[in-house]
């Protein structure tokens, strides 16, 4: 068996072992029963309830409580370039102080960075960029009580891939922000080993925005690029965006 194949049964597993418990479960409940032994057939039972028990904790307890907290874990972040405008784009805690965004988002260039923790910006330094990856790890001293878990996996083509972004907006001509999910399908994997997802046009600040895997809270990275679907001919309709995600298997192992 390939090993791709072979890593994606694990992952599936995993992911989702209630219908091989109760297959199992199933099974040796059959067999004890055939051969009399009728204590295997409540230690099966007993398994089978209990394993069944976890994944109903894990997917209604735990990944919901990993998204909440990667959605609440990233934050806008403004940005002064050289030009003295103001950019707008989107970050991610994911270790205490650590932030990752996309390195476009904060151009070589920049005056000064800053995060929007609670109703306040907070300074931010950038530790490292990669320019060819488009990512890039800030410091900030200030502290935020929400973070986000990464993953080095990737879901399968076809899964649910949600991006949490942030948009700039005006209320009464005062500048306000928006917090924005948007959800995309996971068409295929770059040579650099970046995801390409389909779905809506990301939004302005979506750069930086964190990738979750919908059926584990993970984040799996960043958003950095999207391409503008473009009709093939004027009466068919627009074809969904192209959005790039830079996976954190890009980041070094010691920030990661």
């Amino acid at each position: 068996m390939p090993s791709e194949q072979r890593h994606q049964l694990i992952r599936q597993a995993r992911d989702r072992p209630a219908p091989l418990t109760l297959v199992a479960a199933s099974l040796v409940s059959a067999g004890a029963a055939i051969a009399g032994l009728d204590v295997w057939v409540a230690i099966a039972a007993a398994a089978a309830a209990v394993l069944s028990g976890a994944q109903v904790v894990r997917t209604e307890i735990v990944v919901p409580a990993r998204t909440r907290a990667t959605v609440r874990a990233a934050v806008p972040i403004r940005v002064v370039g050289a030009s003295s405008q103001s950019i707008v784009s989107t970050a991610l805690q994911y270790k205490p102080g650590r932030w990752l965004t996309a390195a476009h988002a904060v151009p070589p260039d920049a005056s000064a960075a800053h995060l929007r923790l609670a109703d306040d910006w907070a300074a931010a330094s950038v530790i490292h960029r990669d320019d060819s990856a488009d990512l890039a790890v800030l410091d900030c001293r200030d502290a935020h009580p929400w973070l986000a878990r990464l993953t080095l996996e990737e879901p399968d083509e076809g899964d649910t891939v949600r991006v949490i972004g942030w948009a700039r907006g005006a209320e009464r001509g005062a500048e306000r922000y928006v917090r924005i999910a948007l959800d995309y399908t996971l068409q295929s994997e770059t040579d650099a080993g970046d995801l390409v997802v389909t779905g809506p046009n990301p939004q302005v600040g979506f750069s930086g925005a964190p990738a979750l895997d919908v059926t584990s809270g993970k984040t799996l990275g960043v958003l950095v690029l999207f391409n503008a679907g473009q009709p093939t001919a004027p009466h068919l309709p627009i074809p969904l965006q192209e959005v790039y995600i830079a996976s954190v298997r890009r980041l070094p192992e010691q920030l990661r």
